[in-house]
């Protein structure tokens, strides 16, 4: 099949995409102010060996702190642009909103765990496994088509896919590679996701199994409430004909 050039909409009927840019750049601009990265970053990153519960869906909100990492941030918030605004406009404000964080959950936890079992500990911050993982839908929902890395290079889906798991590899796998080949599990999940190769139950199907079975519930209702009718009228039936009957006997003879 003829590949085509995959064309991403404007952004400005996407609140979801905006909105992720805005909290990934307030978390990067705070963290860099020091005395405010210190109370942040032990309740938004996640930390090895311990770390807070819900630091495996706010990390990406959460700065190193390294200024000198500015170009490469900006560089990941034109990339999130883009992905973001191509895919809030195929699954929805909510579905990318569920995609985002879910892929951040699942990156997260794969590499806490895995750095837990290796004993490396460690500290992830930033959004570049969670943009990642959008990506890695994106790549296996739109396998025919063509992107530009970062507006520049064209190359097809797949091809990016495979780009963007050996930057993963290798950029959270330096010091620990079984990390950064670990973490090759959540990312070829989420393609697999795009690709519907792994189908998870939609909204849609949930919300008609919940119509059927309401509708169901109220047929057996009606159904009860006719029987109970069928019920009345034998009764007062066999009622007039008793009454009939005792009619018939009182009478003289």
């Amino acid at each position: 099949m003829a590949s085509r050039q995959f064309q991403f909409p404007s952004p400005s009927s996407k609140p979801a995409t905006i909105g992720l840019l805005i909290a990934i750049s307030a978390g990067f601009v705070l963290a860099w102010i020091p005395q405010i990265r210190e109370i942040l970053s032990p309740l938004m990153a996640i930390r090895v060996p311990g770390t807070m519960p819900w630091s495996f869906l706010t990390y990406p909100f959460i700065g190193s702190g390294n200024g000198g990492e500015l170009l490469f941030f900006l560089l990941l918030l034109f990339w999130l642009y883009m992905m973001g605004t191509g895919l809030e406009a195929q699954v929805g404000t909510r579905g990318l909103l569920g995609l985002f964080f879910g892929g951040a959950f699942l990156a997260g936890i794969t590499y806490w765990l895995v750095s837990l079992a290796l004993s490396s500990p460690g500290i992830l911050t930033g959004a570049g496994l969670a943009v990642s993982m959008l990506t890695m839908y994106w790549a296996g929902k739109n396998r025919q088509a063509q992107a530009s890395f970062f507006g520049v290079i064209p190359m097809p889906a797949p091809v990016l896919a495979g780009l963007i798991a050996l930057l993963i590899v290798f950029g959270y796998g330096t010091g620990s590679p079984l990390r950064g080949l670990a973490l090759l599990v959540p990312l070829g999940i989420f393609f697999a996701l795009g690709s519907d190769l792994i189908r998870l139950p939609s909204t849609a199907s949930l919300s008609d199994k919940k119509e059927k079975k309401r509708k169901d519930e109220e047929f057996r209702d009606y159904m009860d409430k006719v029987k109970d009718r069928e019920k009345e009228r034998e009764e007062r039936e066999r009622l007039r004909k008793l009454f009939e009957s005792s009619s018939k006997d009182d009478e003289p003879k």
